[in-house]
């Protein structure tokens, strides 16, 4: 599939939420986060065919503070507040994703994603 068309589909995605997570793909893929404002703050992928559902999940759980690419992390950390009221807030924000199976489509995706987005956090 071209990416451009893969591009307006995953913007073109309804954006979900933190309770609705487990609706994602098993599949790997390209995500990007918005914040309560509708603004985006985290575009991602999935790396070694990990799933979308398993990935996001991770992302919006925070993981932990040791996590070096969790995006509570870097939240905690550029915004100056601690980890757990980062984890808090990142599960206020949405997803939208798309399935991506092709590696070089995924990483492609992801950068133009950022590049047209360009969102708070860079990417992932």
């Amino acid at each position: 599939m071209a990416l451009s068309t893969l591009f307006d589909e995953l913007l073109a995605r309804p954006a979900i939420d933190w309770s609705h997570r487990n609706e994602l793909s098993d599949q790997p893929g390209v995500y990007v986060f918005y914040n309560p404002e509708g603004a985006p703050v985290y575009v991602g992928r999935t790396r070694n065919d990990r799933s979308l559902k398993s990935r996001v999940s991770f992302q919006f759980s925070g993981g932990n503070e040791n996590d070096p690419g969790t995006l509570a992390k870097n939240k905690a950390r550029l915004d100056g507040m601690p980890f757990a009221d980062a984890v808090t807030e990142i599960q206020s924000h949405t997803v939208r994703a798309l399935a991506v199976l092709d590696r070089r489509q995924r990483f492609l995706l992801e950068c133009l994603v950022t590049a047209y987005l360009q969102p708070t956090y860079g990417v992932g």
